[in-house]
């Protein structure tokens, strides 16, 4: 009987610490989000570099890619890819232009259709952190400290409801912020053959900038390739 009571006695303890450290990790979720949101709608714009790995599981390549990216209420955005090609990435909130010099091409598409195209949308375009946009589109977990930043995983609620019927090719998000500002500081993106490893360094909120940069002027002699009407 003693033995019985003992053993109870550390499910009980376990039980309660548990419970105790869950409870804390959800109280700090939702400290970090409600800051998160916060700086959301205080900031008009945000500036930054990155660097950026992606690795293809299946064949080990890695490719290397740099360079910057500007965000701006509501819904315009400015990519300058330096490597490994030399690209510019513009969207006025409606239209993307997506222009690379050495091939004399500008692909015009419509905005949203583009960001469900592919891994670059995906693993940068979260970085403008909308944050009443991203609570309708995932969840969020808390992870705890890394090296002086927080960590959360985003695991997209379309990838939750697709995995009950076992019809998936998932990917899941992982954000880590600093601690003090809240600014992004890398993101994650995590699939089943694909993963994206994006650094920011130079972030910045709410700087000059030229409206005009966000409405993209194709240069004469390019081949403009419409995507959609």
């Amino acid at each position: 009987m003693k033995k019985l009571f003992v053993e109870l006695s550390l499910v009980c303890i376990v039980s309660v610490n548990c419970s105790v450290s869950l409870t804390a990790y959800e109280t700090k979720l939702d400290e970090i989000l409600s800051n998160l949101e916060k700086n959301d709608e205080a900031v008009e714009n945000i500036k930054f570099n990155y660097t950026q790995d992606i690795t293809y599981t299946l064949t080990n390549e890695i490719q290397h890619t740099y360079g910057q990216m500007i965000f701006s209420k509501p819904n315009n955005f400015y990519f300058k890819q330096d490597k490994p090609l030399d690209q510019e990435i513009v969207s006025n909130g409606k239209k993307v232009w997506i222009y690379t010099p050495s091939y004399k091409q500008v692909i015009v598409d419509d905005v949203q259709r583009w960001l469900k195209s592919g891994i670059l949308p995906n693993s940068t375009i979260s970085l403008n952190l909308n944050w009443k946009e991203l609570k309708s589109k995932y969840s969020f977990e808390y992870l705890g400290e890394e090296n002086g930043a927080y960590l959360l995983l985003f695991t997209p609620l379309a990838v939750q409801a697709e995995a009950k019927d076992g019809s998936l090719n998932s990917w899941k998000m992982k954000l880590w912020f600093d601690t003090k500002e809240y600014s992004p500081l890398r993101v994650d993106l995590l699939g089943e053959n694909i993963s994206v490893i994006t650094k920011i360094s130079g972030y910045a909120r709410d700087q000059k900038i030229d409206k005009k940069i966000f409405v993209f002027k194709a240069p004469k002699g390019v081949d403009i390739m419409r995507m959609s009407k």
